[in-house]
């Protein structure tokens, strides 16, 4: 017996693969040699940290030389939709951990526009629905104990990152986060692989000059710069928090730390915060409520290096 299949059930996935995006199971099916590299590129230097019930993404790649716009992200229940037009999509079952993904291949070999749009974006909704809270905020650690650097674009998340991290701090992650929910002890992962540069950087670190600009799937030239590449640099995976520091960044003022209050501060957090449905939002809550219960500050200064010392200074009593 033979049946039609006009919704594509029948495509043939031959290229399989498990990955662990921060530390997590990942089980990728796939008709595309450039999503199998994209994902490769996104997640193999991840080591399986979490024994967890495997996400499961499937991606069928399809005719199409077009690059598609940069897609739109809607989300009812435990349903969520990315949609760039009707040929490049996908489409998450967060309570299963389940998702297809339909993308054109020119879509799939523009790696940076398929992972940072639809492959991680897929992957982290699905562990922020299930496993972990975000934080917008930089990532970096002395002796194991971290600081959650936060701010708002342009503050100077990364570029304090990597200054620190040339100082002999421990760096986790650019831009997030993410706390492990369920935990006795509160602790928070990184990104630790690569710090994406805004061009002013490069004024502040001259070495920088070296990395080719490129535009990111965001549509911002950055100058990237690959940690595998710098050993000198110590990076890690995963930190127990000790501290909160909101970034004032203002020409001239000299560097200080003023104290922030637990409810200032889950307020300011919680503003960087997507939302997902109720019972998920509460368990974001809890988290970020343990979060503002440690020492917080915010952070007035100037210039990088005050900024550095200032840091400096509050790691003894980290």
């Amino acid at each position: 017996m033979t049946f039609s299949d006009p919704l594509g059930y029948g495509v043939e996935l031959g290229i399989r693969a498990q990955y662990y995006p921060l530390g997590f199971p990942l089980k990728l099916a796939t008709n595309s040699a450039a999503v199998s590299a994209a994902a490769q590129a996104s997640w193999s230097r991840f080591a399986p940290s979490f024994e967890t019930e495997p996400l499961e993404l499937r991606v069928v790649v399809e005719a199409g030389e077009e690059l598609p716009p940069e897609p739109v992200a809607r989300a009812q229940g435990h349903l969520l939709s990315i949609v760039s037009d009707a040929r490049n999509f996908a489409i998450l079952d967060l309570a299963r951990g389940f998702a297809f993904c339909l993308l054109s291949e020119a879509a799939a070999r523009d790696a940076e526009f398929a992972s940072y749009h639809f492959l991680e974006a897929i992957a982290y909704c699905a562990l922020c629905h299930a496993h972990l809270t975000p934080v917008h905020a930089a990532l970096i650690a002395r002796d194991g104990r971290g600081v959650l650097l936060s701010g708002d674009a342009g503050a100077g998340k990364s570029s304090l990152a990597y200054a620190c991290a040339r100082r002999g701090w421990t760096f986790l992650s650019e831009n997030t986060g993410w706390i492990v929910r369920g935990q006795d002890d509160l602790m928070v992962l990184g990104d630790p692989h690569q710090i994406r540069f805004r061009e002013p950087a490069v004024a502040l670190f001259p070495e920088l000059a070296s990395l080719e600009p490129r535009k990111t799937a965001a549509g911002k030239l950055a100058r990237v710069l690959d940690l595998a590449r710098t050993p000198e640099l110590r990076s890690a995976f995963r930190c127990r928090p000790a501290s909160v520091i909101f970034l004032n960044r203002h020409a001239g003022n000299p560097a200080r730390l003023l104290p922030v209050g637990p409810a200032d501060a889950l307020d300011r957090l919680a503003g960087a915060l997507p939302m997902f449905e109720p019972r998920v939002q509460e368990e974001h809550r809890r988290s970020l409520c343990r979060l503002a219960q440690l020492p917080v500050y915010e952070l007035l200064y100037g210039t990088i290096e005050s900024a550095v010392n200032e840091l400096d200074r509050l790691a003894p009593e980290l």
